[in-house]
């Protein structure tokens, strides 16, 4: 049997970069690695709802900054930008750092992979039969102009297995 390779890898560097762009000595760097974890799910658990797809760490000498690209930044934002200073608060109180956050919106939804999956699991949620919310987003994702999409859903449908 084969080795699996994660097709992000193959990507990086090409037509993507790393989620995380930082340089730690030995020292420190499983700190700075797992401060990076806590921080990416203590954002993805906290903005659920505003349809977060990538959370991206770059850090300097005295400042990290996180760019994170949503579906729905308004959101995020806030009136005036009062939600986004009270999230940046938290996160300072919580890691001890201090913070810029920037938000840039995703300029397709319906052909991000994360989000098109988390709106087919939400629907599911919410009881809307699994083959019509699959076929609408394949049809979403299609009229969005992807060349394929391919949506695989598991677990207890519909009271069967």
């Amino acid at each position: 049997m084969g080795q699996k390779v994660n097709p992000k890898i193959q990507r990086i560097g090409i037509i993507r970069g790393w989620d995380s762009s930082w340089y730690a000595n030995k020292k420190r760097y499983t700190q700075t690695f797992h401060q990076d974890l806590e921080i990416r799910e203590y954002i993805l658990k906290n903005l659920k709802e505003c349809g977060v797809s990538r959370v991206q760490i770059l850090r300097n000498a005295n400042e990290t900054i996180i760019n994170i690209y949503s579906s729905k930044p308004g959101v995020i934002i806030g009136r005036q930008g009062e939600d986004i200073d009270k999230f940046r608060d938290e996160l300072e109180k919580k890691f001890g750092n201090r913070f810029q956050l920037n938000v840039s919106e995703v300029q397709a939804p319906d052909l991000d992979a994360l989000l098109v999956g988390e709106s087919v699991a939400k629907q599911i949620e919410r009881r809307i039969s699994y083959r019509r919310a699959a076929k609408m987003a394949v049809q979403k994702a299609i009229d969005g102009g992807a060349k394929g999409i391919k949506i695989l859903v598991a677990g207890r449908l519909n009271g069967v297995e």
